[in-house]
């Protein structure tokens, strides 16, 4: 497929800018997990108790990093007061950040659009990417976690699997997969 998409490099680039357009896209500005951890902080008993300590809770999405700007700590306060975690999107074609209810976040636009950084992508595509990309698949195969590709234990351990072995086995899943 790739190398395919290589082939056809110039009729991939026009169907992907003519369909993905103005499409909506999911931005994840924070891990889920740390908006999890403030929901399940902010469905405490104290914190619905008290409202102080509920907006001091809420606020601790500004500390998730340095300089974050205010519009996008009030965008998540917002959400987080309603006890949702906060939602972001924003157009392919465009650097704006949008919150929930589709208005640019004040202070908080993307580099390059989404469209952008794929066409991008494509254009770049070359025999040594894929290469690259095959020899990082490569590794992980090869590294020592899990240590063996055998579950058969010696000695209370796993044996390692000689280099021979893992290559080929690499071999065999890589022409299956690939």
């Amino acid at each position: 497929m790739y190398r395919w998409i290589c082939e056809n490099r110039q009729a991939v680039l026009d169907i992907v800018r003519t369909e993905c357009t103005g499409i909506t896209l999911r931005v994840v500005l924070q891990p889920t997990v740390r908006y999890g951890q403030l929901m399940r902080m902010l469905g405490n008993p104290e914190a619905l108790a008290s409202e102080d300590i509920f907006t001091t809770i809420m606020f601790r999405t500004a500390v998730f990093a340095p300089n974050r700007p205010i519009g996008l700590i009030t965008t998540e306060v917002e959400s987080l007061r309603q006890l949702d975690i906060p939602f972001f999107k924003h157009q392919a074609d465009h650097t704006e950040i949008l919150s929930p209810d589709g208005n640019p976040v004040a202070g908080l636009k993307s580099h390059k659009t989404a469209l952008e950084e794929v066409l991008i992508h494509i254009t770049n595509m070359s025999e040594e990417d894929l290469a690259e990309q095959l020899n990082q698949i490569w590794s992980s195969f090869v590294s020592p976690y899990p240590a063996t590709l055998s579950s058969t234990l010696v000695d209370g351990k796993h044996p390692q699997a000689s280099s021979e072995h893992i290559r080929l086995i690499c071999v065999q899943l890589v022409q299956i997969y690939i």
